[in-house]
């Protein structure tokens, strides 16, 4: 068996696109490789509500509304820091967490590339989570189309 890698895939209306973002470094544990897995995937969902609920089609847009936080602009430079430099546990276990979906999930994925302590994987996660946050604000302004 060669060496286990992560895929970004997507359907495009007309059937599967799918590249490869990585290949996971080898002394990184397996079941680390399913828990990044596992968040991504997540990540990935968060996004695609993104796709389905629109905060342009909000009927509140109120400060501290989901929609509020999706339609800020800043939000592709927070989520790529959120992966570089996420929330972690302070000395005493405690955990901040975002109520808003895809917020948490970037600082999620950020805390597995942490456990993992691979820069590589890191910068290349970074990369794509950017892209497809970049493409969800697009798709805000009515451009769907991905990087």
């Amino acid at each position: 068996m060669g060496p286990l890698g992560t895929l970004a895939s997507w359907e495009t209306g007309s059937g599967g696109v799918a590249i490869r973002v990585s290949v996971l470094p080898a002394n990184v544990p397996a079941p680390q490789h399913c828990v990044l897995a596992a968040e991504l995937t997540g990540l990935s969902e968060a996004l695609r509500r993104c796709y389905t609920h629109p905060a342009s089609a909000a009927d509140n847009l109120d400060v501290n509304t989901e929609a509020a936080a999706r339609a800020d602009p800043e939000r592709v430079r927070v989520g790529g820091h959120h992966i570089r430099r996420p929330n972690l546990p302070d000395d005493h276990g405690s955990l901040l967490v975002s109520y808003d979906p895809v917020d948490e999930r970037t600082h999620r994925v950020g805390r597995c590339l942490h456990r993992a302590a691979e820069a590589g994987l890191s910068a290349v996660v970074s990369v794509e989570v950017e892209a497809e946050l970049a493409a969800v604000e697009r798709a805000e302004l009515g451009d769907g189309r991905r990087v």
